[in-house]
């Protein structure tokens, strides 16, 4: 548990079936699947007491699972395309009552854990309901997660049962369509950080090759270890070149 007595999930949702960049999740990086990375940096935070895997029953997505418990994650299986009914589900699974939720995308195989943390102290402290780093984004997209508190994630979940399925593929969606119910935000990044021109997050072929030249050259160990400075740092000395 956490200093501040709050109980925090994070799921990772993950599938092969990409629509622009198919089996993505399992391409390597530096000897290890892309997905290797999220898992192991996403334990990396100080504040996530919990990372679960959510990936699709689709046969094509055994290997994402067998991954993930490879990893030591616990895996949890159900719908492709209703994504707020697998995480929905998936906590229901949980044997513990967690306060806050953590959404990790797959696409960003450089989640940072240090603003994963910042997220859930801004949540916390400010007592909103999501906290978004990509709102209007300072720092470089695909470095963070949204977080939530889970009273939220309910919320959701019920008042979009009936909704287009737009709403229940992109489970935060509903909210920021509803600010008069829901209070949200993002964080402002420091000078030192603040790159909102720098895309971290891989939907192409052409932004995993741009990865793929950061985790070759660091290595699968020195990949894991970086630092959000350490890889604005690489980034801005390979356009320099």
């Amino acid at each position: 548990m956490t200093l501040t007595g709050k109980l925090v999930i994070a799921v990772i949702q993950a599938r092969t079936g990409s629509t622009r960049l198919p089996g993505k999740v399992l391409r390597k990086l530096a000897g290890h699947p892309s997905l290797f990375y999220v898992l192991e940096r996403s334990k990396r935070s100080r504040r996530i007491d919990k990372v679960v895997l959510a990936t699709t029953r689709r046969q094509r997505d055994t290997a994402v699972a067998d991954l993930g418990e490879q990893c030591g994650i616990e895996v949890y299986r159900g719908p492709e395309n209703d994504v707020l009914s697998r995480f929905n589900q998936c906590l229901q699974s949980q044997q513990r009552q967690f306060n806050m939720l953590v959404r990790v995308n797959a696409d960003n195989f450089l989640i940072c854990p240090e603003i994963i943390d910042l997220c859930l102290d801004t949540l916390e402290s400010r007592g909103l309901d999501i906290v978004n780093p990509f709102l209007d984004n300072t720092y470089p997209f695909g470095c963070g997660a949204e977080v939530a508190t889970m009273e939220t994630f309910r919320k959701v979940e019920r008042e979009t049962r009936s909704k287009t399925t737009n709403y229940r593929e992109h489970i935060f969606f509903y909210a920021y369509d509803h600010p008069e119910l829901f209070s949200f935000d993002t964080v402002v990044a420091p000078p030192e950080l603040s790159r909102p021109g720098l895309n971290l997050s891989v939907d192409t072929r052409s932004e995993f090759d741009l990865l793929a030249s950061f985790f070759e050259t660091q290595g699968a160990q020195g990949a894991l270890k970086a630092g959000l400075s350490e890889i604005i740092s690489y980034f801005e000395g390979e356009s320099r070149e």
